[in-house]
């Protein structure tokens, strides 16, 4: 069917239409003027004659308002036209709608699952009233150089008291208290809290009362508030459940209260108990809370930290020997939660990345879309001859390209829908309540956004260049069987150009984060995790409250695993490796001039059981190990490791001297008898010159409830050990609650889960960048091929060999690679310089990643050039000349 009589009616009825208009304009005009000079000869004013003659001519106003919605209907019918038109274009290119829906899908659909996992981590306010006022405090010492060393009980209640600038301070610190109303026990994420806590948050409990100051007293009864989760799973969400009691690490708690749904301060807690202190005046040099205020209205966070400033310089006056130089923190309370730097810096890394997916993604259908339009030529020159102005060609391209957007953004929503639950699959941690991931309204508006964004970016640049072609250019082109210009080349070049330089980019900065992740697994932790595990024990005071009983207990317990089948050794710590878990303490080294108030070195105090070095693999460097003679009547002894050696003893043997707590002289006196190695005790990250000496001292002398329990299993020990230890816990006290031991290489990986997780999604990314690159680089030789079909036939007559056309096609396929690819190197030297020392553990633009990256994508780039550039080979000379 013609369409071109069709098109030659509705071209005839707009132009009627439009000068319909234009004469009742005219005619509406002359009777106003008419009437307006009838007024003024009758003896009125200019304005008065006019104004007269439009209240006369009232309904011209009408009119013109009548003739503005024909106008705006004319618009939506011819809106309407331009989509029926489109869906009928589209519909016959089946082939065009196959290849550009799913390709511009995959990249919409990626943008929005990383979307909703980056959205609550960059976008979304923390789940509190007013949470920009909210801030974290902490305390630091610059005369000990520790930039975090908690807040001090005393130092929390005198900062309450005098500071001007927040309305509200609070406290929390972490507790795994465990619950024994159940079989079995179970240890329950939770925290110890000030009442002032809730008020600074703004959150009130969803069912029952908060804390009051009250609660706080030593003599008060025990209580506790306990999470929305908590409520549901273990109480069925009783109302009933408020004045019932709890048996938590061996004492009654009545429950007061129900957080709100998602409240999981600190961490993922699900129960709440007050923090009582005694005697806080006791408290002023023992560093172990976290607080949280909430600045007056108005209040900077620049003008809290100087009134913090001002009150910490009258404090260290007051109480010189424990807080001269120690400093107040002030942060907002989002950096505490999300991590300062890093985990915002790796959101927007693979926000980034992704857009580049899109970006790529976007540029291949634009190729599609411009090689469809080429075809098209003859249409456009028809239409640009019977009058169709420039904007109407791109309107009616644009209209296709919105069509195609539409479909495949809703293609990549529904891929969303799957891509989310697949992303937090790779997360090894448990992901607070509050930050609530999925797709929701927020979601579906970026999703819209994506694909309008995309419908713009590969829709306007090839429906403007093909539109300004000219009618005798169109209608030559086509008569002679050609598919384009050689301006329509350069843009298909440019487009693939843009590619190569995103694609490589993406492709150098997956290869950083895998040379990451390699040069931090090999970073030596200190100690052999291989066959190595462990598993946590907190002892309730209410039965262990003596040291007798908590050695007598461990004592019992290693003896019994030491004799369960596969277990090589058994040992125990009171603070784990690598899970950034300490016990600060000061000390001075026995005959040495004190340092001056506030320059107390400190030590990370850990206690251990004897063969606890041998079983993790810490070499014993000088000196002696514990034994069972070091018990709680033989002399104090502890041994050093070599960070402390260096700082305290570099140019002395440090085995038979000796250290003490406090300053009094009469203190009980430590002696030196071993040295081992460094361990990373808060992470593999953990810089040397950061890390704290740390101080071994005999279990037996620091009678730690809270132990974890390491032990060097054989491979055929490695299956059934927990069992073993849940059999042997059950038979000592059926109380305690069982945590499955974890192998350390395990707790090594999930240190460093966020560079895993970000290297694998970049790695996934960058192949589907190269896959979508190779094939914008195939698509683009494959056009050149065909728009130089003529030249290759005369080439091949005068007897070029297949060889030859080969490499004329590659020669200049590559050139446009080359630029690309230089491109994008040096775009990935400058993103290396940039997060080199926040995000990748390599150097600046670190040269092996950047040479392998470019062979890499330079072998996928000459597969991509070669398929296309053979079948040039099979041009039948002939035919070509005959097609010409």
């Amino acid at each position: 069917m013609n369409p071109l009589p069709k098109l030659l009616r509705r071209l005839r009825a707009l132009f009627h239409r439009r000068q319909l208009e234009g004469e009742m304009n005219d005619e509406l005009q002359f009777h106003l003027e008419m009437q307006a000079a009838a007024n003024r000869a009758a003896g009125m004013g200019a304005d008065e004659a006019r104004f007269a003659a439009r209240r006369q001519f009232g309904h011209v106003d009408g009119v013109k308002e009548s003739m503005r919605d024909l106008r705006g209907w004319v618009w939506l019918e011819q809106l309407g036209r331009d989509a029926h038109f489109a869906l009928r274009a589209l519909a016959r290119s089946p082939g065009f709608l196959t290849a550009a829906i799913p390709t511009l899908a995959f990249g919409i659909g990626l943008c929005t699952t990383i979307f909703s996992v980056v959205d609550p981590i960059l976008f979304r306010p923390l789940p509190f009233a007013d949470p920009d006022q909210l801030v974290f405090l902490n305390e630091t010492s610059r005369m000990q150089g520790v930039d975090n060393l908690a807040l001090s009980y005393a130092d929390y209640q005198d900062w309450r008291k005098r500071n001007q600038v927040f309305a509200e301070i609070g406290l929390l610190q972490k507790s795994e208290p465990t619950l024994q109303d159940g079989d079995p026990p179970e240890r329950i994420a939770g925290g110890f809290v000030t009442a002032s806590l809730l008020s600074a948050l703004g959150i009130q409990p969803a069912l029952g009362r908060g804390f009051t100051e009250a609660d706080e007293r030593a003599d008060s009864p025990p209580v506790v508030l306990i999470s929305h989760a908590l409520w549901c799973q273990r109480f069925g969400a009783d109302p009933g459940v408020l004045g019932r009691s709890l048996a938590l690490d061996g004492r009654r708690c009545t429950v007061v209260g129900v957080m709100p749904p998602g409240f999981s301060i600190p961490d993922s807690a699900n129960l709440w108990l007050p923090i009582v202190i005694p005697d806080p005046a006791q408290t002023r040099g023992s560093h172990s809370f976290q607080g949280i205020a909430r600045l007056k209205p108005g209040v900077t966070l620049a003008q809290a930290r100087a009134d913090l400033a001002v009150i910490c310089e009258s404090i260290a006056r007051e109480f010189p020997a424990v807080n001269t130089g120690v400093g107040a923190v002030v942060v907002p309370l989002r950096d505490l939660l999300l991590g300062r730097d890093r985990l915002p810096l790796l959101s927007w890394l693979l926000l980034g990345a992704v857009g580049f997916v899109l970006a790529i993604a976007c540029a291949n259908v634009a190729n599609l879309f411009l090689a469809r339009a080429l075809g098209r030529q003859k249409e456009f020159a028809i239409r640009t001859a019977f009058g169709a102005g420039r904007w109407r060609t791109v309107r009616q391209l644009l209209m296709e390209s919105l069509l195609v957007a539409a479909a495949a953004g809703g293609l990549g929503f529904a891929l969303s829908l799957i891509g989310v639950p697949l992303v937090l699959a790779l997360v090894p941690i448990e992901i607070p309540p509050w930050i609530r991931f999925g797709v929701d309204l927020r979601v579906c508006a970026f999703a819209v956004g994506a694909s309008a964004f995309s419908c713009v970016l590969f829709g306007l640049a090839p429906a403007w260049r093909v539109s300004g072609t000219s009618v005798q250019d169109g209608l030559d082109e086509s008569g002679r069987g050609l598919t384009g210009s050689r301006r329509h080349l350069r843009l298909r070049a440019l487009l693939v150009v843009a590619e190569v330089a995103l694609a490589s980019l993406l492709l150098c900065g997956a290869g950083m984060m895998i040379q990451t992740v390699v040069n931090l697994q090999r970073i030596d932790p200190g100690f052999d995790p291989s066959s190595l595990a462990a598993f946590d024990l907190d002892l309730p005071l209410a039965r262990y409250g003596t040291p007798e009983k908590c050695l007598a207990f461990y004592r019992t317990l290693l003896e019994q695993l030491a004799a369960s089948e596969g277990v090589e050794s058994v040992a125990a710590v009171s603070h784990r490796p690598i899970s950034a878990r300490n016990y600060i303490a000061s000390f001075f080294v026995t005959g040495r001039p004190a340092p001056p108030p506030g320059h107390d070195p400190i030590g990370n105090l850990r206690g251990v059981t004897p063969g606890y070095f041998a079983t993790m693999g810490i070499p014993l460097l000088q000196g002696r190990d514990f034994s069972a003679a070091d018990s709680a009547t033989a002399p104090n002894v502890a041994i050093i490791d070599q960070t402390m050696v260096r700082r305290f003893f570099p140019d002395s043997d440090p085995v038979g001297q000796h250290l003490q707590w406090g300053r009094d002289a009469s203190a009980p006196r430590i002696e030196i008898i071993g040295v081992v190695g460094s361990v990373k005790q808060n992470g593999l990250q953990e810089a040397d010159a950061a890390a704290q000496p740390a101080i071994y001292l005999p279990h037996a002398q620091a009678a730690f409830n809270q132990m974890a329990v390491v032990a060097r299993l054989s491979r055929a020990g490695e299956p059934g050990f927990a069992g073993n230890v849940r059999r042997i816990l059950r038979r000592l006290d059926g109380a305690l609650p069982f945590s499955p031991p974890q192998p350390m290489t395990v707790v090594l990986r999930q240190s460093v889960w966020t560079h895993r997780l970000v290297t694998t999604l970049l790695g996934a990314f960058s192949v589907l960048a190269l896959g979508l690159t190779a094939v914008g680089i195939a698509g683009m030789v494959a056009y050149t091929v065909a728009q130089r079909t003529h030249e290759i036939g005369v080439r091949m007559a005068l007897g070029a060999r297949g060889a030859d056309v080969v490499r004329l096609v590659m020669r200049q396929a590559m050139r446009f690679v080359a630029w690309g690819l230089g491109l994008g190197l040096v775009a990935s030297a400058g993103l290396s310089w940039l997060l080199a020392a926040k995000i990748f553990a390599v150097r600046n633009a670190d040269p092996a990643t950047l040479a392998a990256s470019a062979v890499l994508f330079g072998a996928v780039a000459l597969i991509a050039c070669y398929v296309p550039a053979r079948r040039a080979t099979h041009i039948d000379p002939l035919d070509a000349l005959r097609t010409d």
